[in-house]
């Protein structure tokens, strides 16, 4: 006979040992998970943690099955299992075999066979019993009921922290589309290699920002980033680049009457106002040419003529490191390539330069919609602009109506003991925007007690437009015919200012309810009421709004912070700017 042969026999023990430390392992492990989520649910009630739900189901499960994997390594070693079984009746006849194991005779044999027939002889299901250890089951289930009664209590840290999901959420469905349609791309045969390749590095830096934006704001950054950047990479008729050219150069005083010309597409003016601009080079100090050079080197980035570009590049770095002998050989040869340019300002895009630019609109187009998209779940009220070819169109047909609208001038209806005299000079101003009453045009009052005279080109609804009698019209303090129509519409001619986009719109006088500043209370002067005394008072109705239009600020306090918010999110602003916005917002709440 052989220690073997004992050891084999004491297996069921050894289960059973094996088990029980098993099941203490297990619940150990569900209280373990119970705390830890309960901490995590009671944090979620002040903090907005997304995902609670899941995170709880996952640390369950993490823990439970980590404690499975622990278990099995919790088997009982032979010494120990011997042990045991020795305490349970077997008066060390276990340990004795155990410790003898090495040594050969006679009464050793018998002393083996003597511990194998009490082995035999005992039933350790009913002198060990697996133990369930009962406290500790109540405990984890005490804690999963808290947990999930904590989990269900509604708080603003939850409302946000859902916003947030959905925020996520939205990304990643729009990072799959977009992962998808760059797919579509990459197999495209429409589309030269370079441009190619330069749209997929666009889209597999996005795709990066989107994966790795931790809230809207990174998202709509990073969406707003890549659409500006595919812009660049449209291909551009020479008339697109010389009207981007036109549109920086107006901007500065020493190359504005160059922008000009340009606008005109008059050659010979281009070059006189070249001429010009060396003598304004050569009398202008350090600043301004620091600021010229800067607007070039935009104006290269935003153009696709390469002639061209490295003409405005040469001439930025000629000025900006001070050699005006240089600059002026660099200003020759763009004028001799800007005359080129007008000549040739007809030429059109070839098929596979539309197909490209297809493919661009396309992706912006997709880029606008996941802006849309996600600045939704987010709760902003967000304008997505439209794509460069839809821009240009409906801002055409908006100058139209605008210029329409304006012919009217301000000889709409003047109420009031005066005759006031409106020309209408700004209704016929080349800078009608497309307001949504037109440019000056309608019902703009100017009526008033007293007020005589000609108010030549005054704008008769102020800037936000309106129908009210009385001196001035609308909300404010009206304005020259030089600012009609200047709005924050895109530019949709090759001159004069950009129109507007028609989102003005009447607003009314907005008052504080209640008092700022505390809880202060009124204070009130007592006295009798008698009828002595005098009392005047002035009757003043030139005041631009009533009593029965104005409204709380509490009622478009949303409004405004929505705009507010939409702007930080689209505009690179430091943060700490962004902070004294949102703190500003906070205080009138």
């Amino acid at each position: 006979m052989d220690i073997k042969d004992i050891f084999k026999a004491i297996r069921p023990l050894k289960r059973r040992i094996h088990l029980n430390n098993a099941f203490t392992c297990w619940t150990y492990a569900f209280v373990i998970a119970g705390a830890l989520s309960l901490l995590l649910s009671s944090a979620a009630l002040l903090f907005p943690i997304t995902f609670v739900k899941e995170k709880l189901i996952g640390i369950y499960l993490g823990v439970i099955l980590l404690s499975l994997l622990v278990s099995i390594f919790l088997g009982p070693k032979s010494i120990k299992t011997i042990q045991i079984a020795d305490s349970l009746g077997l008066k060390e006849r276990l340990i004795t075999a155990y410790q003898l194991q090495n040594e050969e005779g006679t009464i050793i044999q018998m002393q083996r066979e003597d511990a194998l027939k009490a082995l035999s002889k005992a039933d350790f299901r009913t002198l060990y019993s697996i133990r369930v250890p009962i406290l500790k089951i109540c405990i984890g289930t005490a804690l999963l009921l808290v947990v999930f009664v904590t989990s269900l209590i509604p708080t603003i840290a939850k409302e946000r922290a859902e916003i947030n999901e959905n925020i996520i959420n939205e990304t990643k469905k729009q990072v799959e589309k977009l992962d998808k349609k760059s797919k579509e791309i990459k197999k495209s045969s429409a589309i030269s290699d370079k441009k190619l390749e330069e749209i997929n590095k666009e889209m597999d830096e996005l795709l990066k920002d989107l994966n790795s934006s931790k809230n809207e704001e990174d998202a709509l950054k990073a969406l707003s980033k890549a659409r500006h950047e595919l812009d660049k990479l449209k291909n551009s008729t020479i008339r697109e680049d010389l009207q981007k050219i036109s549109e920086k150069l107006s901007d500065n005083t020493l190359s504005k009457d160059l922008g000009e010309a340009l606008k005109q597409g008059d050659s010979d003016k281009v070059e006189k106002a070249i001429e010009e601009m060396k003598e304004k080079l050569e009398n202008a100090d350090k600043e301004e040419l620091k600021d010229f050079a800067e607007q070039l080197e935009e104006a290269a980035g935003e153009i696709t003529d390469n002639e061209l570009k490295e003409d405005l590049t040469a001439l930025s770095d000629s000025l900006k490191s001070g050699d005006m002998n240089s600059a002026a050989n660099n200003l020759q040869a763009l004028s001799t390539n800007l005359s080129k340019s007008i000549e040739n300002s007809t030429q059109n895009l070839s098929t596979l330069q539309q197909s490209e630019n297809m493919t661009i609109d396309q992706l912006m187009e997709m880029l606008n919609s996941s802006k849309y998209a996600i600045s939704k779940q987010a709760g902003i009220n967000l304008n997505v602009s439209q794509s460069s070819g839809q821009q240009s169109s409906s801002q055409n047909g908006s100058a139209q109506q605008g210029a329409q609208a304006g012919s009217g001038g301000q000889s709409g209806n003047q109420t009031g003991n005066s005759q006031s005299s409106q020309s209408g000079q700004s209704g016929q101003a080349s800078e009608s925007g497309s307001n949504e009453q037109g440019s000056q045009g309608g019902q703009g009052s100017q009526g008033g007690q007293g007020s005589q005279g000609s108010q030549q080109g005054q704008s008769g609804q102020g800037g936000m437009g309106g129908q009210m009698p009385g001196g001035g019209g609308g909300a404010g303090d009206g304005s020259t015919n030089n600012d009609a129509g200047y709005n924050e519409g895109e530019s949709s001619g090759f001159g004069g200012k950009r129109p507007g986009s028609g989102k003005e719109e009447e607003h009314a006088a907005i008052y504080a309810p209640n008092r700022l500043g505390g809880d202060s209370q009124s204070s009130q002067v007592s006295g009798t009421k008698n009828n002595s005394g005098q009392s005047q008072w002035n009757d003043v109705k030139s005041i631009p709004f009533g009593e029965n239009i104005k409204v709380p600020y509490s009622e478009v306090y949303s409004e405004y912070k929505d705009e507010a918010m939409s702007g930080l999110n689209e505009a690179q602003i430091p943060s700490g700017m962004k902070d004294m916005v949102r703190d500003y917002f906070t205080t009138l709440e």
